[in-house]
């Protein structure tokens, strides 16, 4: 009997493909991408695309949440095929990824990428220079791939404080002072001559510290808008913003207290 030949195709190794994770604003420096999850910038859309590197091929393609998040639905993929990336960018294409390097809007800068977990194509913070690209190799027997982030951030800006006459001066004030010697050209008085205060805390030796909580703590909170707390957890200082905050209102919730400009 003659021998049988068997031929393989890459349809063979074709894996159903999920890659998800996240965008921050990321500020703090570290070597951890993490910080505030953002959407869009300056209201303009970010796009996230799988590609296939070698041809430019748009095999999925999603946009990035409000809050952050991204979702690439699952896709058929040769688990086999290490010429796969997802690419974060403005620019909203089809069909064809024919660009070199992702752009954000003016003032915006790449900070790093995550390889994520359960990526044969690395694990940890990807090195080299910021690309808002991440190669992706998926394992056949589970071809889901997470928390592949990106992180980009904006040069903090410094604004000159309101001018003018203060409305009203602060009338109660806390200090470990023996004395303060601040007195107005009216002979007032500390805390009067605060402007624009309700109490007023000072002192040479000692800090002021709000409630120390752990994130399940937090949860456990019945939190009403304006309410702080340093979350030990997450090591910042978080402010619960309410379900429908005026402003940025896609900050909802308990969100960490983040330097930055009023136009972001």
């Amino acid at each position: 009997m003659d021998p049988v030949r068997v031929k393989f195709s890459l349809a063979d190794r074709a894996v159903p493909g999920q890659v998800s994770g996240e965008l921050f604003v990321d500020r703090d420096g570290s070597a951890v991408i993490n910080g505030t999850g953002i959407g869009s910038i300056k209201g303009i859309p970010l796009f996230v695309y799988l590609v296939r590197v070698t041809t430019g091929e748009i095999l999925a393609k999603t946009n990035v949440d409000p809050n952050g998040t991204y979702n690439i639905p699952s896709t058929m993929l040769d688990a086999d095929d290490n010429h796969y990336q997802v690419i974060i960018d403005t620019r909203n294409v089809t069909s064809t990824y024919p660009y070199s390097m992702s752009i954000l809007p003016e003032g915006w800068n790449m900070v790093g990428e995550d390889y994520g977990t359960g990526n044969l194509a690395g694990s940890g913070v990807k090195n080299g220079a910021p690309e808002l690209r991440v190669p992706v190799r998926f394992n056949a027997a589970s071809p889901s791939i997470k928390n592949v982030n990106f992180g980009v951030s904006v040069p903090v800006c410094l604004k000159p404080g309101a001018s003018g006459t203060p409305d009203s001066y602060s009338k109660l004030g806390i200090t470990t002072k023996q004395s303060i010697d601040n007195v107005n050209e009216k002979n007032v008085k500390w805390p009067y001559t605060v402007p624009n205060g309700h109490i007023v805390l000072d002192s040479e030796t000692k800090g002021f510290v709000i409630t120390h909580v752990t994130t399940d703590q937090r949860n456990a909170l019945n939190a009403i808008p304006g309410m702080m707390v340093y979350n030990t957890d997450l090591k910042c200082v978080q402010i619960y913003r309410g379900k429908a905050p005026k402003i940025d209102p896609k900050r909802i919730g308990w969100n960490c207290i983040d330097r930055g400009c009023n136009e972001d």
